[in-house]
């Protein structure tokens, strides 16, 4: 399926916003899923590095590169 989802990065949610913010700036769309804000929203707790981001599986070979990238500058 061409909208299937990958998750491509689990961590804090501003290092996980940093990424999402280079991703857009490349052309690629992704999705953000804050486990912490929905724990805490619904009266328990979840780790703060529980902040996921996700692409589109089409798009995981062209952006594996940045996001590899990211990784090695943001260790």
């Amino acid at each position: 399926m061409e909208d299937e989802l990958v998750k491509v990065f689990e961590g804090r949610e501003l290092t996980v916003l940093m990424l999402k913010g280079m991703l857009e700036d490349n052309g690629f769309s992704s999705i953000v899923i804050n486990n912490f804000r929905s724990g805490l929203m619904a009266g328990f707790g979840a780790s703060k590095n529980s902040v996921e981001l996700f692409i589109y599986k089409a798009d995981f070979e062209k952006v594996s590169g940045l996001i590899k990238e990211f990784k090695e500058k943001n260790k």
